[in-house]
């Protein structure tokens, strides 16, 4: 019980040092920490997010995913974290189905349309950045995709190409802190 309250503390205590030096990055005063209850991770986000529980299947297995979203008229900051069943690790490595989420964007059919992919590390967890473009509304895609221990990451941004690169879009992105690796 000691180590469990002692890590809850611990896990806290990390949370609240990364609120506030993301606040600190963050100029806007509109971005807002986000802590995902029971979630190891946090990242600034434009508002409060909406919540949206998905399942989807990745070869026979159910996989559970959660969507955070922050939309205005013409931009969306997405994270999603997918949960797969303890027994899919028999078969498949985390690299596999990291391949696998990569795989499926890159070959999206239309609106989609890919652009680049290149390895990319993120506090010393390994991922994929994606960019693609949407053809209807003509906008951009950039996307972190990342095992991280306890399911995959994706951290995605999409924008009108006029205002899609910004110092926020960025802060956003690196914005995505882990509580524990």
């Amino acid at each position: 019980f000691r180590r469990v309250l002692f890590r809850s503390v611990r896990e806290r205590l990390f949370y609240m040092l990364v609120a506030s030096f993301s606040l600190l990055a963050c100029s806007d005063s509109g971005h807002k920490v986000f802590i995902p209850a029971g979630k190891n991770f946090s990242i600034v986000m434009p508002c409060e997010p909406k919540t949206q529980r998905e399942s989807s299947t990745f070869k026979d297995y159910i996989v559970q995913r959660m969507l955070y979203r922050c939309n205005g008229p013409d931009y969306a900051y997405i994270v999603t974290y997918s949960e797969y069943p303890l027994d899919i690790y028999r078969e498949y490595s985390a690299e596999e189905l990291l391949a696998g989420v990569v795989k499926h964007i890159e070959y999206a059919d239309p609106p989609f349309e890919f652009i680049s992919k290149q390895p990319l590390n993120i506090g010393g967890i390994k991922g994929v950045e994606i960019r693609s473009r949407i053809l209807s509304p003509r906008a951009l895609y950039r996307s972190f995709i990342f095992y991280a221990g306890d399911g995959i990451y994706q951290v995605a941004y999409s924008a009108r190409k006029e205002i899609f690169d910004s110092p926020k879009v960025d802060a956003f992105f690196a914005s995505m802190k882990f509580a524990r690796q």
